[in-house]
């Protein structure tokens, strides 16, 4: 890993304090039905974002890994698709640096 994806790394996990997420026991048995559903709604998105922002470079070689996989792909596309989630990855890194 070079240096500056070290010094992102480091910046992420420093600015990415994840705020409280998962309700309490408490809450849960407090919620009625409706409240219950719609927590579960937000929790089915929100949970995959929040690994995502864990660690963003680990979930990004992964994903360029599938794409060299990928037998269908000509090797123009595949650089495009790639470039694509590094863009991805980049507005990441800025958008939780600021």
């Amino acid at each position: 890993m070079t240096d500056q994806e070290q010094t992102f790394i480091e910046l992420l996990r420093k600015n990415i304090q994840l705020g409280k997420f998962l309700p309490t026991p408490e809450e849960i048995e407090k919620m009625d039905e409706h409240e219950f559903a719609s927590w579960i709604e937000r929790a089915a998105i929100e949970i995959p974002k929040r690994k995502v922002a864990r660690n963003p470079l680990f979930h990004l070689k992964e994903q360029i890994s599938q794409i060299l996989a990928d037998e269908n792909k000509s090797e123009i596309e595949k650089e495009e698709a790639i470039y694509d989630r590094i863009r991805w990855y980049w507005k990441l890194i800025l958008r939780q640096s600021e």
